[in-house]
């Protein structure tokens, strides 16, 4: 499971997902079974979900600014032609990179 469809498949209240792929939060873990939360005396290797929301962020930027850096690398190369035309949204975000 990625983080983003960690993020889409948490259950309402779950702040952290342990290594088996349960969804914790303080005391409990939510049971696929049952469908809901159950008592649990601790939490092995958990991950905080606002940790994962925030990488799962910075994944999707990164993908933005990959796009971005492809399509203005290759404007060179054929003036903005067949598979490297610029769409208008490439070009604004491309003119504020830093």
């Amino acid at each position: 499971m990625n983080n983003q469809q960690i993020l889409d498949n948490a259950p309402e209240g779950a702040t952290h997902i342990d290594d088996e792929h349960d969804f914790c939060k303080e005391g409990y873990y939510f049971s696929h079974t049952s469908q809901r939360w159950m008592t649990s005396e601790y939490i092995v290797g958990s991950r905080s979900l606002a940790d994962i929301r925030r990488i799962a962020e910075l994944e999707e930027e990164l993908k933005e600014t990959r796009e971005i850096c492809d399509a203005v690398a290759h404007v060179g190369v054929d003036f903005g032609y067949g598979v490297y035309v610029l769409e208008d949204s490439v070009i604004h975000r491309a003119r504020f990179l830093k």
